[in-house]
C-alpha cells in the first residue's frame, strides 16, 4: 500500500522515493497502467528505441525500469543488451522472472539502485532511456548528470515524460498526483534545460499527446468497473490498490480537464553526449 500522505508538502526526498517504489509494486496498479506502465506503451517504447539507434552492439541502461518490459522490449526487437535499475526489489524479481520465461536473460539483467546514485563506471553505456520517471525524482538534475556520466562519448540519451505546459491547479500537489508523473512535471523547455544543463547537445522533443489521453482513458475504465465490482463483492479496492478509488477517479477527471485545456501533454526529448 502507498504512503497516505495527503499533501506532498514537506515530505522528505526518500519519503517520495519510498512512495514511488511501493505504488508501482501493486498488482492493481499494474493492472490499471498496463505491462509498461507508462502512457503509450510498446509502441513508444519502440519508437524510443528507433530515435536512438539501438542494435545488436548496443549496451542499453533502463533507468525506472520497472517489473522490466520495456528493456525485454526493446532486446528482443533490436538484439541490445540491456540493465534495468530500480528501486524495487517485487519488480525486478518480476523483471527476472520474465527474462527468463522470454529467454533473454543473456542480454538483459537487472540490478537494484537509485537513479540518482547509478551503480556503474563513467562512460559504460551506449544509450540511457528514462520512461515517464523522471518527474518522480526529488533532484532530477542528480539523476540527468548520472546518466550522462555512465554514457560513452557520442552516446545517446532518450527520456519521455508527462508535460506541463501552465502552472498545474493545487488540487495536483499531493501524494498520489507525485507518484502518477503530473505534479512534478515540467515544461518542455524545462526538461530541455535540464538536459542541456547535464551536458547533452543537440537537445529535440517531440510530443506524444494522444498516448496520455488513452492511458488515462484505459484508467478511467478500470475504475469504473472496479466500483461496479464493489457494489457486488466484499472487496477493499483500497486496501489492494493503496490509494482510495475515489482520489483516482477525481485525479482522472482532472487530467481529462487539463488534456482539454491543451495544459498537459505527453513528451519525448533525446539528447547526445558529445
Amino acid at each position: 500500500m502507498i504512503c497516505m500522505i495527503d499533501e506532498q508538502k514537506n515530505v522528505d526526498a526518500e519519503t517520495l522515493k519510498s512512495c514511488c517504489t511501493k505504488f508501482y509494486e501493486t498488482d492493481l496498479v499494474a493492472m490499471l497502467l498496463g505491462e509498461h506502465f507508462h502512457p503509450g506503451g510498446e509502441k513508444v517504447t519502440l519508437y524510443l528505441g528507433e530515435k536512438l539507434g539501438l542494435d545488436e552492439n548496443t549496451l542499453v541502461l533502463d533507468v525506472a525500469c520497472g517489473a522490466g518490459a520495456s528493456a525485454l522490449t526493446l532486446a528482443k526487437r533490436f538484439g541490445c543488451h540491456v540493465v534495468g535499475i530500480d528501486l524495487s526489489e517485487k519488480n525486478l524479481a518480476k523483471a527476472k522472472e520474465k527474462a527468463v520465461s522470454a529467454g533473454l536473460s543473456q542480454r538483459v539483467n537487472f540490478v537494484r539502485a537509485d537513479a540518482e546514485k547509478i551503480k556503474s563506471c563513467d562512460g559504460i553505456f551506449d544509450a540511457a532511456i528514462c520512461e515517464c520517471a523522471l518527474c518522480t525524482f526529488p533532484d532530477m538534475k542528480t539523476a540527468v548528470s548520472e546518466m550522462y556520466r555512465v554514457l560513452k562519448k557520442g552516446g545517446k540519451v532518450g527520456i519521455t515524460d508527462v508535460v506541463i505546459e501552465d502552472e498545474i491547479p493545487h488540487s495536483f500537489k499531493d501524494i498520489l498526483s507525485h507518484v502518477a508523473c503530473i505534479s512534478g512535471a515540467l515544461s518542455d523547455e524545462g526538461y530541455q534545460k535540464i538536459l542541456r544543463e547535464g551536458g547533452f547537445n543537440d537537445v529535440l522533443y517531440e510530443a506524444h499527446s494522444y498516448a496520455i489521453r488513452e492511458l488515462f482513458e484505459r484508467v478511467d475504465k478500470l475504475l469504473y468497473g472496479w466500483e461496479l465490482m464493489k457494489k457486488f463483492c466484499d472487496c477493499d479496492l483500497e486496501m489492494s490498490m493503496g490509494i482510495a478509488p475515489e482520489k483516482a477517479k477525481r485525479l482522472v477527471n482532472m487530467v481529462f480537464e487539463e488534456l482539454e485545456k491543451g495544459t498537459i501533454e505527453y513528451g519525448l526529448f533525446t539528447g547526445i553526449k558529445e
